[in-house]
């Protein structure tokens, strides 16, 4: 499955994405973005001021491999969707799926089980994290 993203092009031209969401009361939904070995990624800006609750909260940039990850959940039941940049084309990254989480259990593109999925557990658990954080006002996984 392939997505495509739209990009945030910084000032001095670097392709980003924003890390963002965040929690209410009994849904919230996250954007995590991590290295191509799931690390944290060093942001170029981290928004400080204006309407932070559940907004976007870290510029960070992306290049072919960065892992962009995606969680919603209504009352703790989550979807999780696992990307993998492959290309960028001026204001647009396209991204494969690694892997998904939904009704409770994992589903991978790759069979068997691919070794970097077991990189990406802090990087899930931030996405978890931050869309269950009430009100998030920062970045949840940024170096």
């Amino acid at each position: 499955m392939a997505k495509t993203f739209e990009l945030t092009i910084s000032r001095t031209g670097i392709p980003c994405l924003w890390e963002g969401g965040g929690g209410w009361s009994n849904t919230g939904e996250s954007v995590i973005i991590a290295g191509p070995d799931a690390s944290p990624a060093k942001p170029i800006y981290v928004r400080k001021s204006g309407s932070l609750a559940c907004s976007n909260h870290a510029l960070i940039p992306v290049g072919v491999g960065s892992i962009v990850i995606e969680a919603h959940h209504h009352r703790r039941d989550f979807s999780i969707s696992v990307w993998q940049i492959k290309q960028i084309n001026g204001k647009t990254a396209k991204a494969e799926m690694i892997g998904e989480y939904s009704l409770g259990e994992w589903v991978f593109s790759a069979e068997p089980r691919p070794e970097v999925v077991d990189h990406l557990i802090p990087a899930v658990d931030a996405a978890w994290e931050k869309a269950t954080c009430y009100h998030c006002r920062e970045p949840h996984y940024v170096a």
